[in-house]
């Protein structure tokens, strides 16, 4: 399971797109899960002030490279992927296997940022739909108390697909948790041409992060906020994180 050494991956999804990082092809805008699995739900003050304790413990700590032997279509992510598998925070499905195309399960991403931020401590499960027994179930609980996570309608959806928009909204909170968010105008956007497809709930921290250079466009300046993001475009997004806060 990924509480150990192996990341959990949606082979059955996998595409080519690329525009989270440093992209040259455009994702398609599947919505199907937009509505039940989104970060659509204002912060819980009640949940804020329970942050009180938060803590980054970055890691620092790099083992040796691991080599993974299906990168060569992601030349532009195989950097982030192979830092980040030596410092812990992104593991392979396998000792030799990435599979950066797959798209990347909603429970995973949080598993992904807890590792990032060293998250540690008790936390209840607020969420019907999170096992308390699962891998995830104490990532995303400590996720929810630190104010980074919201869910929807009292629901995380742990096995949708994470959508871009939905992955940038949580990494803002994890940005202005550590006072490292620069905010931005929503006319940050106004380059791309589906401006109009990010949800509303999503406009200001796609804003913060394309004004910050986290998140990219494709080459036809498109963000493609409803699609959903891979492996190799996560990789690079939480990359660029890690690189503001240490």
């Amino acid at each position: 399971n990924d509480d150990s050494n192996k990341d959990k991956s949606n082979d059955k999804n996998s595409n080519e797109d690329k525009s989270a990082g440093n992209s040259n092809n455009s994702g398609k805008e599947n919505e199907n899960k937009e509505e039940s699995a989104s970060e659509d739900t204002k912060p819980d003050i009640s949940k804020e002030e329970t942050g009180s304790d938060f803590v980054i413990n970055l890691p620092k700590n790099m083992s040796a490279p691991r080599e993974f032997g299906d990168l060569a279509s992601v030349s532009w992510a195989k950097e982030s992927i192979i830092k980040l598998s030596s410092l812990g925070i992104i593991n392979g499905v396998d000792d030799v296997t990435f599979s950066p195309k797959s798209y990347t399960y909603r429970a995973d991403f949080v598993v992904v940022i807890s590792r990032l931020l060293g998250l540690d401590g008790s936390a209840g499960n607020i969420f019907s739909d999170v096992d308390g027994s699962s891998y995830y179930a104490k990532a995303v609980s400590l996720a929810n108390k630190f104010g980074i996570v919201q869910g929807s309608n009292g629901m995380f959806m742990p096995k949708s697909n994470i959508t871009r928009q939905d992955a940038m909204v949580i990494l803002s909170r994890v940005l202005e948790k550590a006072g490292k968010l620069k905010k931005a105008d929503s006319s940050a956007l106004n380059g791309f041409n589906d401006k109009a497809s990010v949800s509303n709930y999503a406009l200001s921290p796609m804003a913060d992060l394309v004004g910050m250079g986290i998140l990219n466009g494709d080459n036809n300046r498109n963000l493609n906020p409803k699609g959903f993001i891979n492996r190799a475009e996560m990789a690079v997004v939480i990359d660029k994180i890690y690189d503001v806060l240490k």
